[in-house]
């Protein structure tokens, strides 16, 4: 949700600003090289020296992005690896929807945007009952509906910048309470990720989505109180600017931690 409103947000910005669609595109992806490849490349190295990966028949699904395709497949023998999956989604998204925002109307692309938050949902409940729980879990036709959501803010928040300000309260009352629906429905055995439920499946993913679209688009809204004034706290802010390299490491560490720390709590 979050890359979809960031990367939204930027796309429509360079739109106004650069002069062709070629030149926008251009920047567009050597920004997102710069920002990704050199901590991706570094942590392939890495991981390939701490947990001795064996790169002949795995290399074709982290060079070329498609890491989500190896966990939904089980090809992904290597568990530090299996953070990546969300990475490829995302990089399978900038393949589309830079060149679909700098092309199309405002108000087209809005449309776009809330027609992939009805269909991905449609998508997941028709397949539910033919492929295996991974696929919906990995899959970007299944997960397209959250950057769809942070999309759809940016969108909203380009179209009129006091639009945020004015639902914010309300956006923080739609993601209270699809928490709660969430947290309730959990009590039954068919609303878990692992049943690959069409219940599940269908209205589980959507809720966590706007969940998240909630939470962002409140704090977008606020301009005080003590929400605000966590939020905006250096060292959490901190945390945001180095939360991608922290993601690539974070389930290597874990599994180097629990070599030596044999409580699960911990």
């Amino acid at each position: 949700v979050l890359s979809g409103y960031l990367i939204t947000g930027i796309l429509l910005r360079m739109k106004e600003q650069q002069g062709t669609t070629g030149a926008a595109l251009k920047s567009f992806y050597s920004r997102r090289a710069c920002r990704i490849l050199p901590a991706f490349i570094l942590f392939l190295f890495m991981a390939t020296a701490v947990f001795h990966i064996h790169w002949s028949h795995l290399w074709y699904w982290y060079a070329f992005f498609d890491a989500n395709f190896a966990n939904a497949f089980k090809k992904a023998a290597v568990w530090a690896l299996a953070p990546l999956w969300s990475l490829a989604v995302e990089e399978q998204f900038y393949f589309v929807w830079p060149l679909l925002a700098l092309l199309s109307s405002v108000k087209t692309l809005k449309r776009v945007a809330l027609g992939i938050i009805v269909l991905a949902p449609i998508l997941r409940a028709i397949f539910t009952p033919f492929v295996p729980q991974e696929y919906v879990y990995c899959l970007t036709l299944f997960r397209m509906d959250a950057l769809a959501w942070g999309a759809a803010i940016a969108i909203l928040e380009h179209q009129d910048p006091a639009w945020v300000h004015s639902r914010h309260r309300l956006a923080a009352i739609c993601a209270v309470a699809s928490g709660v629906i969430f947290c309730g429905l959990s009590a039954l055995p068919s609303f878990r990720l692992n049943a690959n439920s069409m219940f599940f499946n269908t209205l589980g993913y959507s809720l966590v989505a706007i969940v998240f679209a909630g939470t962002i688009l409140y704090a977008l809204g606020s301009q005080g109180g003590v929400a605000y004034s966590q939020l905006t706290l250096r060292p959490l802010r901190y945390m945001g600017q180095i939360s991608y390299t922290f993601y690539l490491y974070h389930l290597g560490v874990l599994i180097l931690v629990r070599q030596h720390v044999h409580s699960a709590f911990l």
